[in-house]
């Protein structure tokens, strides 16, 4: 068994404690639910003695949902530590250790496994100088609750960006590399995230128009080249009827613009 695991049989009692956990349900639970939590418990404890933790993760995550007790938590906590899921180990620790109806027993084992977490868990803080008005803080994909930004954020080791967006436009962006057992402080400026007013931007300076002078049809030489073109016609015509000639003939003019029918 491991040595912090909290059995049953010594601490089953500790289930009865009012539900004032930080994720604790509303109303009471009921007795119904209150004795199902405790068989899973004893479940739980077993599975755990037998370092089958997948399978004790998943009972004490039940009884935790019917009955979220701190000892409960503490014991999910550990379990998940075992599995590699030390993020929501830590969380979860968190929440006993800052539970102030936590027996003492449950929480001097939190606080010893708290220790043992540190070293596997890196934290982020985000520290935003200013309101955030409309806009949303994310932490890689996730968005990041107001409780949220008030303390240290659990991650796993590595890199992580921390984004703040206005709907889908995105204001700020930054990463932040961070080891285990370190915390790492990101710091946004909302000040800088003002959308620019088109009205504060200065004028674009209109074009100029090009003086290409008269349009050709208000040119001289237009309209003494259609009064040439007229004459010419009436000239050709005059000249067909005069002929004889009894079939009209296109009339052919330099420019060619006048045709006969």
């Amino acid at each position: 068994m491991h040595p912090r695991l909290l059995v049953f049989a010594s601490l089953s009692c500790l289930l009865l404690v009012p539900a004032s956990f930080a994720t604790a349900q509303e109303a009471e639970p009921s007795q119904e639910d209150t004795e199902r939590a405790r068989a899973l418990f004893a479940e739980g404890v077993e599975l755990a003695s037998q370092e089958s933790y997948a399978q004790a993760v998943e009972r004490f995550r039940m009884a935790y949902a019917l009955r979220p007790a701190p000892a409960i938590a503490y014991n999910l906590a550990l379990s998940l530590g075992e599995t590699g899921q030390v993020v929501e180990a830590w969380s979860l620790v968190q929440g006993v250790l800052t539970d102030d109806e936590a027996p003492r027993p449950v929480r001097r084992q939190a606080r010893a496994l708290q220790e043992e977490l540190d070293s596997d868990v890196g934290r982020v803080r985000v520290a935003v100088a200013g309101s955030l008005g409309d806009a949303t803080v994310h932490l890689d994909q996730r968005v990041l609750s107001h409780a949220e930004l008030q303390g240290p954020i659990p991650v796993t080791p590595g890199t992580h960006t921390v984004t703040a967006r206005r709907d889908t436009s995105t204001l700020e962006s930054q990463q932040a590399e961070v080891a285990g057992g370190e915390e790492v402080t990101v710091a946004l400026d909302p000040s800088g995230w003002s959308v620019i007013d088109p009205e504060l931007l200065e004028p674009t300076e209109p074009l100029e128009p090009v003086d290409t002078g008269p349009a050709f049809y208000e040119a001289w030489w237009f309209w003494t080249l259609v009064g040439v073109v007229v004459v010419g016609g009436l000239a050709v015509g005059i000249g067909v009827a005069a002929s004889g000639t009894e079939d009209p003939v296109n009339g052919l003019t330099n420019p060619p613009v006048v045709t006969f029918p």
